[in-house]
């Protein structure tokens, strides 16, 4: 069964659009460009380390734990930058409006905008922060054969930026009309998130539903009233306001 595709809200202003989907800034294309090249030169050496750190069965196993901590993490991450870059910020803000804000608050513009990005538009600002990742791997945890803490926390790491590089293209997936075949099984084990559990998100106000990444965590996140809580700490002990409403 094909997902469906998830529907955009009424369009803003022309005027508002044309402000917003304004092209990408120079150095914003260098940093993608950066985040690309990095992520998959580390990703090679990372994954070489890794496959040279198994020596048994013991070994797979502690990696395949870490994996899977990883992809549970990634998805916890995306939640959290999502959460952040729609509730809190501007598109002016210099830095972090074009690298994470204007994205996402453009999604709720036009959503199936990102259906028609570059891979370098897709994936080159994920690159560029979960490559810190992969380094970390690569340069201080070091996993070696025997070394089964620094394997699971290698695999870990890797599963995380994977993950984190993973997210955009599974988010656009469920904003297609018709995604790859071998994605709707996917999604319905709940391996990664589905166009029905995404829909929760875009249809109501964008306060519940960050993860895009597998969704694991968005119902325990709902239930606990999370993001809830600590926008309402930071308003009242820091004195920072949420703006999903004002930009």
């Amino acid at each position: 069964m094909r997902a469906q595709q998830i529907t955009t809200q009424p369009p803003a202003p022309t005027s508002v659009v044309t402000q917003n989907f304004a092209a990408p800034e120079g150095w914003l294309t260098a940093i993608r460009w950066v985040g690309l090249t990095a992520f998959f030169g580390y990703l090679t050496v990372a994954a070489y380390a890794l496959w040279r750190a198994i020596d048994g069965g013991v070994a797979l196993a502690v990696l395949g734990v870490g994996l899977l901590v990883g992809y549970a993490l990634a998805d916890l991450i995306s939640g959290i930058v999502h959460w952040g870059s729609d509730t809190f910020g501007r598109r002016t803000h210099p830095i972090l409006g074009p690298l994470l804000v204007r994205p996402f608050r453009d999604h709720h513009v036009d959503a199936t905008a990102i259906t028609r990005e570059s891979i370098l538009e897709l994936h080159g600002t994920n690159c560029f922060f979960s490559a810190p990742l992969l380094a970390t791997a690569v340069h201080l945890v070091r996993p070696e054969a025997g070394a089964y803490g620094g394997l699971l926390l290698s695999g870990a790491l890797v599963a995380m930026a994977l993950g984190v590089l993973a997210a955009g293209q599974i988010h656009r997936w469920v904003h297609q009309a018709r995604p790859p075949a071998l994605i709707a099984p996917l999604q319905r084990l709940g391996l990664v998130i589905s166009a029905r559990d995404h829909e929760i998100h875009h249809g109501g106000e964008h306060t519940s539903h960050y993860c895009i990444v597998s969704g694991w965590w968005n119902e325990p996140l709902k239930r606990m009233g999370t993001f809830a809580r600590l926008e309402g700490m930071l308003a009242r002990r820091c004195g920072i306001p949420t703006t999903r409403h004002e930009d």
